[in-house]
């Protein structure tokens, strides 16, 4: 039986994984045409390496901060760790495989960003990527092939 998301960390990844899977950028890199195919390729909380089929996303729940408002009510700020992973594109030179890479992350990244403001989605305050975007090493390139990883962090208001 499938568990539904009810708790203040669940549901804030449930909400940003229907998010994620809305943007027509998401659905077109990884190459399904709905919302809910999209979301089998949006991993909540990460798993052991090889169990990805890229490219897909990783999102798991970072720092949260709730505090009190009034009776039976919190405000909550927080933020969303996203994983982006995919397979070097071996058409090309690597420059243009990392360009092809990047262009693909940016373009989702500001589809959810449009996104601020509308009922049903992460109410995104910020996106951040703390580290450059890498190429696995041989010891990961096993489970996961030649690939291109960029984590970003992404942060929330709301739950």
């Amino acid at each position: 039986m499938a568990v539904s998301p009810t708790g203040i960390e669940s549901t804030v990844l449930d909400t940003f994984r229907t998010t994620l899977a809305t943007s027509d950028t998401f659905q077109t890199w990884v190459g399904v045409e709905t919302v809910a195919a999209a979301k089998a390729r949006i991993y909540p909380v990460k798993e052991t390496a090889g169990n990805y089929t890229l490219p897909c996303a990783v999102i798991d729940v970072g720092p949260i901060d709730r505090n009190p408002i009034a009776v039976g009510i919190s405000e909550q700020r927080g933020s969303i760790e996203v994983l982006f992973m995919a397979s070097v594109d071996s058409e090309h030179d690597d420059d243009d495989a990392a360009y092809a890479f990047l262009n693909q992350t940016g373009a989702v990244i500001s589809d959810v960003e449009a996104l601020v403001g509308t009922g049903g989605y992460t109410n995104i305050t910020g996106v951040r990527r703390p580290e450059k975007p890498q190429r696995t090493s041989e010891d990961e390139a096993a489970p996961l092939g030649d690939a291109y990883l960029a984590q970003y962090t992404v942060d929330y208001w709301g739950a």
